[in-house]
């Protein structure tokens, strides 16, 4: 039984020994490669939280604009209807003779005026 321990181990020296240095190289260089990839991994993972919060402030940014546009426009609308409303408070009816007739709208003391839905006005 002696014989056969150091005969294995004499085979393992000559063979074991020499083959397992190129094994040791490359798990080494293994480990080397994961451990540069994590490290990649981990600066990746800052540059994209950054990118995001400047795309968050980008978006915030978008909004109160569109936000202000909207309000602009609101306003730009309610003065327009002011506008409108104003105009038509401020326009007189005086249709011409023709529809005056057809409607029986009667000329005031002879004169031209005229008198239409409770209104008379002086031409």
């Amino acid at each position: 039984m002696d014989e056969h321990v150091v005969a294995l181990f004499a085979i393992f020296c000559i063979f074991g020994i020499p083959l397992s240095i190129p094994l040791l190289k490359i798990w080494t260089k293994h480990q080397k490669e994961m451990l540069e990839m994590r490290l990649r991994l981990q600066q990746s993972d800052g540059n994209v939280n950054t990118e995001i919060q400047a795309l968050r402030q980008e978006i915030l940014a978008l909004r109160e604009t569109s936000m202000q546009y909207d309000l602009s426009f609101d306003a730009a609308m309610q003065r327009l209807e002011q506008r409108v409303a104003r105009t038509e408070q401020n326009m007189t009816y005086r249709p011409n003779y023709e529809t005056r007739e057809a409607n029986g709208i009667v000329n005031l003391q002879g004169g031209t005026g005229y008198q239409y839905g409770g209104y008379s006005k002086d031409e």
